[in-house]
């Protein structure tokens, strides 16, 4: 039998990804313009969770009808690697330990083999920032990233440039009519 208190946070994820999209729905014909760069700033904010990620893309595409498409997307990529950067602190400082712990139970030598092949120390790293420099949100790429002990000066640069390179690429289709 389930608590009362895990009944009520068993659908957290789920109401909170029903806001932001209902967010996104109330923002799909709002002109954002008079935010001006703050506004690209919050929405690269946005663009980097789960639960925001439509509602910031609305944001930025408003925006990159007042506002050349490099500002918005330099502007964005700096809110983002904000978002990122508490994503790869939870992961290097919390969830690590928690995974080591787990790993010291059930690891096992094939599973230690593989984890230091040569191939799984740069696939990881490749996947988070294939992840990251795409429009899915960024939580799983962050948190293989955090996982693959890169440095942290490593980390916001990589994520300024692969958020920047998507937020751009996303910006530039915008404009196309499909």
């Amino acid at each position: 039998m389930l608590s009362r208190h895990h009944k009520i946070n068993r659908h957290v994820n789920l109401i909170l990804l029903a806001v932001g999209l209902g967010l996104a729905w109330a923002l799909r014909s709002q002109n954002f313009a008079s935010f001006g760069l703050l506004g690209a700033f919050v929405g690269g904010i946005m663009f980097a969770s789960a639960f925001t990620v439509v509602s910031g893309t609305i944001i930025l595409i408003s925006l990159s009808h007042s506002l050349p498409i490099w500002q918005v997307a330099i502007t964005a990529g700096l809110g983002a690697v904000i978002t990122n950067y508490f994503i790869f602190r939870f992961v290097r400082d919390d969830l690590s330990s928690e995974i080591k712990e787990v790993y010291a139970i059930f690891g096992n030598k094939h599973l230690t083999s593989l984890l230091h092949t040569k191939y799984f120390h740069w696939f990881m790293p490749l996947l988070g920032a294939l992840i990251i420099a795409s429009p899915l949100p960024d939580e799983l790429g962050v948190s293989l990233l955090g996982i693959s002990q890169m440095s942290q000066g490593k980390f916001l640069l990589l994520s300024f440039m692969l958020n920047t390179l998507g937020i751009i690429t996303i910006l530039v289709l915008a404009k196309f009519p499909f």
